[in-house]
C-alpha cells in the first residue's frame, strides 16, 4: 500500500492507473501504483526523497520531479538527472510539464530563485531572468494552451511564451487584479484561467 500518509502527487496513465507520488521519510518515500486491485511500490534509486510533480508521457513513462533530481521511470528501470550528471540546476523540481514532440518543462526552485527549464532530445535550455523575459524569478505554476504557448504564473504577473517572445500580464496593461498570479490553467477552448493573491 502507501509508504506514508502524505501525498505529494499524483498521475493517472492511459490505463488507469494511478501514480502517487509519497513524502519522504526516514523510513520510506518513493511511487506507489494502483491498478484498480492492488498497490505496488516502487523502490527508486534514492527512496528517501519527496516526490513533488507526476506526469504520464505518450509512452508511459513516468517522470518525477524530486527533491534534486528528476527521475523518469519504464516500469522496469529508472534514468535520473540531477546537477551531477546533467546541466539541470540544483534544486528541487517543483513542476513538470510534457509538451508534444517530447518537449518536457521544468520548474526548479533553489531558495529564493526558480527556474524554468526545457529538456529536449538530451538537451537543456535553462531561462532566467536574465537571458529571458521572465520578470521575476517566483514561478508558481505552468500550462500550455493547444497553440504551444507557455503560461507562467509568477509574483510579477501572469507570462505568456510562445518560443519567440515574452508577454507579461499584470495589473498596468491589463484587468488582472493582482500581479501576483499563484495559479494558472488553460481549457479545452484555450481561455486561460488564472487564481491571484495578494501582491
Amino acid at each position: 500500500g502507501l509508504q506514508h500518509n502524505m501525498i505529494n502527487s499524483l498521475a493517472v496513465d492511459a490505463d488507469g492507473t494511478l501514480w502517487v507520488g509519497n513524502h519522504a521519510s526516514t523510513y520510506c518515500g518513493g511511487l506507489v501504483s494502483f491498478d484498480g486491485d492492488s498497490w505496488t511500490y516502487h523502490d527508486p534509486p534514492n527512496n528517501y526523497n519527496d516526490f513533488n510533480s507526476i506526469v504520464v508521457d505518450d509512452e508511459g513513462k513516468i517522470w518525477i520531479g524530486a527533491d534534486l533530481e528528476v527521475l523518469v521511470f519504464d516500469g522496469a528501470d529508472w534514468v535520473v538527472y540531477n546537477s551531477d550528471n546533467s546541466p539541470l540546476p540544483f534544486g528541487i523540481i517543483e513542476e513538470i510539464i510534457i509538451e508534444e514532440e517530447d518537449k518536457v518543462w521544468i520548474v526548479v526552485k533553489y531558495i529564493d530563485y526558480q527556474y524554468l527549464v526545457l529538456f529536449q532530445d538530451e538537451t537543456w535550455q535553462i531561462f532566467d531572468v536574465e537571458n529571458s523575459g521572465l520578470p521575476s524569478y517566483d514561478i508558481n505554476d505552468i500550462d500550455i494552451d493547444s497553440e504551444g504557448n507557455k503560461w507562467l504564473a509568477t509574483v510579477e504577473g501572469l507570462v505568456k511564451y510562445d518560443i519567440v517572445n515574452w508577454t507579461i500580464f499584470n495589473t498596468t496593461n491589463s484587468d488582472l487584479p493582482s500581479s501576483y498570479i499563484s495559479s494558472v490553467a488553460c481549457d479545452l477552448n484555450d481561455h486561460i484561467w488564472v487564481g491571484t493573491g495578494n501582491s
